[in-house]
């Protein structure tokens, strides 16, 4: 069960960068920002969930039916990702391309702690386990000097391709030919830019992008 409380808030540059620097000291944290951007039946402007109560992490094989069972189990909100790769249990495809991260290819997580931040509030949905939190965790954010140190990182970082330019044009020439053929009408071919042994802080390249 959770707890529910509302505040005042007004959700501005300054104010997102003061929730993402405190979000920091969670392992799991999921930003959802619609950046300003209004529609029809839009019901928050931004959501922020951290860390994991309980959590799925799993590879391609029956992977929806454990998502299923998880969401069903957990009757709460659960967020997370889907990998490409899920398609290999759901169509007779298969593939073995390099992968160099290692992530699971589904993974969610069931959040102690949910904002949901609306024009001029924002929303605290936590757990009861942690709702004596609440009161506190909202004024030191808002206490937050939203100014990031100076990076100690690297700043030059050297990215290279996966593929060569010369091996891409040729995946580009079968795909049209592909398309001629009306084998396939669309598709979408992607590449893999990379840096080993890179040292960066996430939470600053997000907000310099």
């Amino acid at each position: 069960m959770r707890t529910v409380k509302k505040y005042p808030f007004s959700l501005t540059e300054y104010s997102k960068t003061q929730l993402l620097q405190w979000a920091q000291q969670f392992d799991e944290v999921v930003w959802m920002d619609s950046n300003n951007y209004s529609q029809k039946h839009q019901t928050y402007q931004a959501i922020l969930a951290v860390d994991a109560f309980t959590s799925i992490k799993t590879d391609a094989y029956n992977a929806f039916d454990k998502l299923k069972d998880y969401q069903t189990t957990t009757a709460d909100w659960i967020f997370g990702y889907l990998t490409y790769d899920l398609k290999n249990d759901v169509e007779k495809l298969n593939s073995n391309n390099f992968d160099g991260l290692g992530f699971p290819d589904l993974y969610f997580f069931q959040p102690k702690k949910i904002f949901l931040f609306s024009e001029s509030n924002v929303e605290l949905h936590y757990l009861n386990m942690v709702a004596d939190e609440m009161d506190n965790d909202f004024h030191t954010i808002s206490k937050i000097n939203q100014n990031l140190e100076e990076s100690t990182y690297q700043k030059n970082i050297k990215i290279s391709i996966r593929t060569s330019k010369d091996n891409y044009l040729q995946k580009v020439e079968e795909v049209l030919e592909h398309i001629k053929r009306g084998d396939i009408y669309e598709v979408n071919i992607c590449q893999e830019f990379y840096s080993e042994d890179a040292e960066i802080n996430p939470l600053e390249a997000f907000i310099q992008l």
